[in-house]
């Protein structure tokens, strides 16, 4: 044990769990922090093992070969809000790489765990252990302290192997709110908190154990980015080492320049891109129509090209090049003299640049994309749909798309990793917010960014936007090419029919002849519909039912334009009006192509307006145009009940999301999705993602992996079911066991509304 038992923080408990609490949103990003601070100890190594067999009691080890803490770094490590980059620079050191400069990182321990011990060693001072434990009943304005304790025992031998460095092992750390998807995705989200740059100079390596088997020898493996570059259409890219960049995009970068002249529009073009290897191209399938992929060649260029029709003028510079470096002049709070600081003025000149790429997704429709790029996942913990701004190497904003102000079509196809140190330059002021997860936005150095940034964003768009006229333009030359191909091989038909009846005079034939001709060559103009909407068919006492699809489907990016839903938070006025409500139901169904949602039960039953809505949708639409959900089979009103199938949610006295009624609502989203994508594609809008379905497995293989159905199930689905059919958050209706009591006290057939159906429209 050392020979100091005790070492005192600057700060009390409660402003200790304030600080530790506040500045840290999920466990990766605390993680991360702790990784850093290995990293800025000098380490080539840092490895994490989450031991994740008890959820609710984890226990989580990261540990580092790097310098390790003699007594004098302990002292400071208690210090909370040291500076570290600015003790370097008082003491003539490099503050080059360092990540941290507040001295607050280390409260990422505090944010995990309340009970957490530090092992330590140097290459002049032997292992040293220390303890920092919350005690529910200790004074919350009392400084706390880390205690000299006994050696605990690890998970891993690594830590004997090393000569020097630090680890933490947090105990009781609570994981239960991190499902499987999120553990296989832990890899890829540690690695987005660093830099790639950054990962040359120290691997950080993961190990998680969720099961006795692993806990006898955890397997480290490297942390790894999955960044999709080949579904990638165009990139923009500033590394001023070309070591730097991605071996991808050099690799695409490559193949762009060793077919300089290459043309891909057209039929010929896509004639010639047969010829061009699979992995040197992107395939983008045509929304809603069954053709080839058109076929891309994708392309790398430089951020610092000189203005073009695509690039906007850089408003900082006022120049008429395009820049992504220069220098800013501002008051300096050093008080040393180096080569950038002019001592007569008090002000330094602080040079800057924007380094690193920015691309445009080609096709963001996961099955195509994962066709072009095995690595292409968007769940609800990795988003493709992000630019990741680093600074000094380290990630301090998940997704600066959000700051832009860009409202255009494809940028939710943007995908970048930037890095913009001047934002925390050692001799700037700290514009960090108290979180240390954002920055000031109105100070010059952001907007600084931001105006270099959103060109770049706005180029590239435009590239993204130029290159779907193209597919559609080759695809209308196909179509053309098609249409004449047929149409002259049925006048070549008709020709050879009619020469070859002999009963057939031949001026009356080549008469006819020309008649058929002429009649294929003209054009007929007819007005079709062109907006696709969905009608939502419900009783206001099954608002919870009807506003999970409605809510689910406007969360995927379905507009408020494509749905009549009388119960929707948009349309509240036009309820209470039945004249206008009568006219907007007779346009929806007869003047758009309207699909029927039918959400039926014993209310929908009791509903007159319900049932009317039914006799109307009956009397106007085909079969093929209304799908149904109904609580039971018996309470679909005789008028739209042609035996076709129809989810039913009852399961005996219970509405639950079973399996059989989880993969119905799946399927019949599916289809509302169908059909609003065919008028987005006539419209050429993005089209909704469709839900991927996933193979369950049988009940014996889920009990022996120890998951569930939900495991398998599409995360948002699952919450939106919770959300407005479980809780009815939308309505003021009693809990779902109430709900179905109350369904089931009505549940009665009521035969003269059928009857009264018959009469009105037979």
């Amino acid at each position: 044990m050392p020979d100091n038992e005790q070492i005192e923080f600057n700060f009390t408990w409660d402003a200790l769990k304030l600080l530790g609490k506040s500045l840290y949103s999920n466990a990766w990003s605390a993680i991360s922090e702790l990784v850093a601070n290995g990293i800025d100890a000098g380490a080539s190594e840092v490895t994490v093992l989450v031991d994740a067999r008890n959820k609710q009691s984890a226990t989580i080890e990261i540990m580092d070969n790097g310098s390790g803490m003699d007594d004098a770094a302990l002292n400071m490590y208690a210090r909370i809000g040291f500076d570290r980059r600015q003790f370097a620079l008082d003491h003539g050191e490099p503050t080059d790489g360092v990540m941290g400069r507040k001295g607050i990182g280390k409260l990422a321990a505090l944010y995990l765990s309340d009970d957490y011990d530090l092992l330590t060693k140097t290459s002049a001072v032997d292992e040293t252990c220390w303890n920092l434990r919350y005690m529910s009943d200790v004074d919350g304005d009392e400084n706390p302290s880390l205690e000299a304790t006994e050696k605990p025992e690890l998970l891993t031998a690594r830590w004997e192997q090393t000569d020097t460095g630090t680890v933490l092992k947090l105990r009781n750390v609570d994981l239960r709110h991190i499902g499987e998807v999120a553990f296989n995705q832990l890899s890829i989200r540690l690695a987005n908190q660093f830099l790639t740059t950054s990962m040359h100079h120290a691997t950080v390596k993961l190990a998680v154990i969720q099961n006795n088997n692993e806990a006898a020898n955890p397997e480290f493996q490297p942390v790894k980015k999955a960044i999709a570059f080949h579904n990638l259409a165009f990139i923009a890219t500033n590394f001023p080492d070309q070591l730097d960049m991605p071996n991808d995009i050099r690799n695409i970068a490559s193949a762009e320049q060793s077919r300089p002249d290459f043309k891909e529009s057209g039929q010929s073009g896509q004639k010639a891109m047969k010829d061009v290897p699979r992995d040197e191209k992107v395939l983008i399938p045509y929304r809603g129509r069954d053709l080839t992929p058109y076929q891309h060649l994708p392309r790398v260029r430089s951020m610092t090209e000189p203005k073009t029709p695509q690039i906007e003028q850089n408003p900082v510079h006022g120049s008429e090049e395009f820049r992504i470096t220069g220098q800013i002049h501002e008051i300096s709070n050093q008080g040393d003299s180096t080569a950038r600081i002019d001592a007569e003025n008090n002000t330094v000149t602080i040079p800057y640049q924007v380094t690193g790429w920015i691309g445009i997704h080609a096709t963001i429709e996961q099955s195509a994309a994962r066709d072009n790029d095995k690595n292409f996942t968007k769940d609800r913990w990795y988003n493709p749909n992000s630019l990741r701004l680093y600074v000094r190497d380290k990630l301090a904003d998940e997704n600066l798309l959000d700051k832009l102000g860009i409202t255009q079509a494809f940028l939710n196809y943007v995908e970048g990793e930037i890095s913009f140190d001047i934002l925390d330059d050692d001799f700037l002021p700290d514009i960090a917010t108290s979180s240390r997860q954002g920055f000031d936005e109105l100070d010059k150095r952001w907007t600084l960014l931001i105006s270099i940034v959103k060109p770049q964003v706005q180029a590239l768009i435009r590239e993204r936007q130029q290159l779907a006229e193209e597919q559609r333009n080759t695809a209308n030359e196909y179509r053309s090419e098609v249409e004449t191909n047929a149409k002259t091989e049925a006048v070549r038909s008709i020709r050879s029919n009619i020469r070859n009846n002999k009963d057939i005079p031949p001026e009356a034939g080549n008469q006819v002849l020309a008649d058929v001709t002429q009649h294929l060559q003209g054009e007929t103009k007819l007005h079709a519909k062109e907006d696709y909407i969905i009608f939502i068919s419900h009783a206001s006492r099954d608002k919870r039912l009807s506003d999970f699809i409605y809510e689910y489907m406007r969360h995927i990016g379905a507009s408020e334009e494509e749905f009549f839903y009388t119960s929707s938070r948009d349309k509240s006025s036009l309820s209470k009006n039945t004249t206008a409500l009568n006219e907007q139901i007779r346009l929806n169904l007869t003047q758009h192509n309207a699909l029927v949602l039918y959400v039926t039960s014993t209310n929908f039953l009791d509903s007159d307006f319900a049932m009317f809505e039914a006799g109307a949708g009956w009397a106007t639409k085909t079969a093929e145009e209304y799908q149904i959900m109904s609580v039971q089979h018996s309470e679909i009103p005789q008028c739209i009940d042609d035996n076709r199938y129809a989810v039913t949610l009852d399961n005996g006295a219970n509405i639950t999301l079973a399996k059989d009624h989880y993969s119905s609502i799946v399927q019949l989203l599916n289809e509302l999705i169908k059909h609003l994508n065919k008028g987005r594609t006539i419209k050429k809008n993005d089209l909704l993602p469709e839900i991927q379905t996933t193979q369950i497995p049988t009940e014996l293989e889920l009990r022996q992996s120890g998951k569930t159905e939900e495991n398998y199930w599409d995360p948002d689905v699952l919450q939106y079911w919770q959300q407005y059919v479980d809780n009815g958050i939308t309505t003021d209706d009693a809990p779902l066991n109430e709900y179905e009591e109350k369904l089931s006290q009505a549940r009665t057939l009521h035969s003269d509304h059928v009857q009264k159906l018959k009469e009105l429209y037979k």
